[in-house]
């Protein structure tokens, strides 16, 4: 498939060429290739040997102990030329501290690659950035019409009332999520809508360190310092980690989920499961699509068949990504 002298193809991942210049977004690369790392989650960082990223999305990969060669950072609406033909930008996704949208330009052709997306404000981040673009390559995680997300205020209500029933009965309430961004958000919910204080896991704790050196202002202990075990001794706290586990205490431990999953799907192993996502939902994907006006879209991950077929029925070219070997 080509946009202008732009060739795309989904051979092993998601690729885009120019002549000599190569480049593959959250897909396996080899020595020859420039990998276009999208954001820290471990399912999208991948084997290569030069890569693009945002400098928040290398130190967080750094914080996982991970190491990564031949980067070259560049912030969120800044870009670079490949191969003196090339324009290379990144610009924000709005899925976690970092997240990058990428878009290549060259003689007239444009793609955007998405990676993951959220099209609304969090505590923490902005809404996805729109940059109009020939054609688009969008996340289909959530692209199927039963997932319309409540709204955000709203869970986060929930989860405070729920947080605050937990508190009253003498019990911690904790949190399994991601490591990185919905941790952190969660933490943040509970800085600003509490005053109860937040004990983290030590990966959690590792993440945080970033996100406050970008500004986050995140309020928190250790599990592993002397205050936080301290604080779950006692209770009247809320803990965050990345894995469910047994904490340190007398007092009995609640424990939750927070996931977009949450809105179709039992969690029967936790206490409650919360809809928060990281994602766009399927409509926020539809008006995301409105908002860039490509003339190709090519969906990936997820519900990629049905949201490209319901953007066929909407009038779009639109076909969901085949991804070879």
């Amino acid at each position: 498939m080509r946009t202008g002298l732009l060739r795309l193809d989904f051979r092993r991942g998601v690729n885009v060429s120019s002549g000599r210049v190569k480049l593959s977004f959250d897909s396996e690369a080899g020595p020859s290739v420039i990998c276009c790392i999208s954001h820290a989650h471990s399912d999208h960082v991948v084997e290569h040997y030069k890569s693009v990223m945002s400098p928040e999305t290398m130190a967080l990969i750094r914080s996982r102990g991970i190491r990564v060669r031949g980067v070259r950072p560049v912030r969120n609406g800044g870009h670079i030329v490949v191969g003196d033909e090339v324009v290379l930008a990144l610009f924000d996704s709005g899925h976690v501290l970092g997240s990058s949208q990428f878009m290549a330009e060259h003689d007239g052709g444009s793609i955007v690659y998405t990676g993951d997306i959220n099209t609304v404000e969090t505590l923490l981040t902005k809404p996805a950035e729109v940059r109009p673009c020939e054609t688009l390559i969008l996340e289909s995680t959530y692209g199927s019409p039963e997932y319309v997300f409540p709204e955000r205020e709203r869970v986060y209500g929930e989860m405070v009332r729920w947080i605050s029933r937990c508190i009253a009965t003498g019990e911690i309430p904790a949190f399994k999520s991601y490591t990185i961004g919905k941790a952190q958000e969660i933490i943040k919910m509970v800085n600003t809508f509490t005053s109860l204080p937040v004990v983290v896991g030590v990966s959690v704790a590792e993440a945080c360190r970033v996100f406050n050196d970008a500004g986050a202002g995140l309020e928190y202990y250790p599990v592993n310092a002397d205050e936080g075990l301290e604080l779950l001794s006692g209770g009247g706290c809320v803990y965050v980690d990345g894995s469910r586990r047994r904490l340190p205490t007398w007092k009995r431990v609640r424990w939750a989920v927070a996931t977009g999953w949450a809105l179709r799907y039992r969690f029967d192993d936790f206490d409650r499961a919360f809809p928060l996502s990281g994602h766009a939902d399927f409509p926020n994907l539809l008006r995301h699509v409105e908002s860039v006006g490509p003339r190709k879209i090519f969906t990936v991950h997820g519900y990629s068949a049905r949201l490209a077929s319901h953007l066929r029925r909407m009038g779009y070219y639109a076909e969901p990504a085949r991804m070879d070997g």
